[in-house]
């Protein structure tokens, strides 16, 4: 899915036309879960424990994430969350829609 910011809207929109979901702000937490800040400016808890649970050594993208020191550098790009260099990321949209409001 493509994203562009529509400055009339003043919101990131989709190429459906859609206003898309993004991340404005995340803070990473020792208990390897995130406090996001939506676009709509919502604050939501998303637990990253049950995604990592599944993450296996031999082709899961997200199994450094595992290590704490690696999740602590989470941070928003605008769009979604990223680590790193933003070699791992994680769609906006699972971040929402799996997430608990604060």
């Amino acid at each position: 899915m493509l994203t562009y910011y529509d400055k009339d809207l003043e919101d990131y929109i989709c190429d459906t036309g859609r206003p898309c979901i993004t991340v404005e702000d995340a803070i990473p937490r020792e208990d390897f879960t995130l406090l996001i800040t939506f676009s709509a400016g919502e604050i939501r808890v998303y637990d990253m424990k049950p995604l990592l649970a599944d993450v296996h050594e031999s082709w899961d993208v997200f199994m450094p994430l595992k290590d704490i020191e690696f999740f602590m550098s989470a941070r928003s790009n605008g769009l979604t969350v990223i680590w790193g260099n933003g070699e791992v990321d994680i769609a906006p949209e699972e971040l929402y829609e799996n997430s608990t409001p604060l």
